[in-house]
């Protein structure tokens, strides 16, 4: 073969639905121009002229025999990578590389380097993007919060939560005690407490970003009807997550990357638009292990303002694990970590 010519490539040519080939051949068309693209295959004699750019192509592997199927479903096989991978530029296919094959070619210390990019990429997905998205967070505006918070509510509304059946009258009392938790965190009066039956929340509080916070009917049953100071430690817990925007913050971090570039330049289209997926989220996951300690550590400082004892948190959550037994591992607002001993204690720590 003369220098630049295409190489004549030797192979075998398998019949669809066969097992077994013939040894074949494959080559430009003589005296065709490049562009053309034609191909000639000869297998025992018979001469067929076949465009190149209806042939797939596998990617070349060290090792592995090359294949090139045919329309009609013929398999072309050759060892010889490298005059396959000639042939195919000889008449104008660009043949496929890989990034396994680009793999195979990399020097061991390029691929030390990547592996270097791959950990620096992944520490900063693990710890770049939460501190990126809480930043973002300062960006929107409350009354943007408070949409998605009633946009999220009100998917939640139409989809698991069910009418409450608790007595209105200790809904009012419960409301109440909320109002002034609320004045004294300095959150609008406009925060609205919801009770409704949990479904697949079970016992549950939850903080929706800019608020309602919703209680659930399953842990007033298991605060019991005459103990509702357990439940005001959980609601003074779900106001340290209004004050922290967490549930804003989580949104954002789910979203990930893009929705910190929107935010940046002042687009909050997006943001609202991830509403409906925020019970998703509620759903999937719980907060974060810091966002529920910095919860935690804001209702102690809330119920110490507002003449609240801040260790009834502690009793409130002690009580409540007796009386749920097993399902405080399985779901719901206890279920959420820290470990609930952890919580206990770190809460009870800062009181003594």
């Amino acid at each position: 073969m003369t220098p630049g010519a295409a190489p004549v490539v030797h192979g075998t040519l398998i019949e669809a639905g066969r097992s077994r080939g013939a040894a074949a051949t494959l080559e430009p068309v003589a005296g065709m121009a490049p562009a053309a693209g034609l191909l000639r295959l000869c297998r025992d004699g018979v001469v067929e002229t076949i465009a190149a750019h209806s042939l797939t192509a596998s990617p070349p592997l060290a090792g592995v025999p090359r294949r090139l199927v045919l329309e009609d479903g013929r398999v072309f096989i050759s060892p010889d990578n490298a005059a396959v991978t000639a042939l195919l530029r000889a008449v104008g296919v660009r043949p496929p590389g890989g990034w396994i094959a680009a793999l195979e070619r990399l020097h061991p210390r390029l691929i030390g380097l990547l592996a270097v990019v791959l950990v620096v990429v992944v520490l900063s997905l693990r710890w770049g993007v939460p501190l990126a998205a809480d930043a973002a967070a300062s960006l929107v505006p409350a009354s943007v919060e408070r949409l998605i918070g009633a946009q999220a509510f009100a998917v939640l509304d139409g989809s698991v939560l069910e009418p409450t059946t608790v007595a209105a009258v200790r809904q009012d009392r419960l409301r109440a005690r909320f109002a002034d938790l609320t004045k004294a965190a300095g959150l609008s009066a406009g925060v609205a407490l919801e009770f409704r039956q949990g479904g697949p929340f079970g016992a549950n509080a939850i903080a929706l970003p800019g608020g309602p916070v919703v209680v659930t009917d399953e842990l007033l049953a298991l605060a019991g009807e005459g103990d509702d100071e357990a439940v005001v430690g959980v609601l003074a817990h779900e106001i340290g997550h209004l004050v922290g925007r967490h549930g804003v913050k989580r949104l954002i971090r789910a979203a990930g990357l893009t929705m910190i570039a929107t935010l940046a330049v002042g687009d909050m289209g997006d943001l609202v638009s991830e509403a409906a997926a925020y019970p998703v989220l509620l759903l999937d996951r719980g907060y974060s292990r810091s966002f529920e300690r910095e919860a935690d550590s804001y209702a102690i400082a809330l119920l110490t303002r507002s003449g609240g004892d801040p260790a009834s948190l502690a009793r409130a959550l002690a009580r409540l694990a007796d009386l749920c037994g097993a399902t405080c591992t399985r779901g719901g607002w206890l279920a959420s970590h820290p470990p609930l001993n952890e919580r206990i204690r770190d809460i009870n720590e800062p009181t003594r």
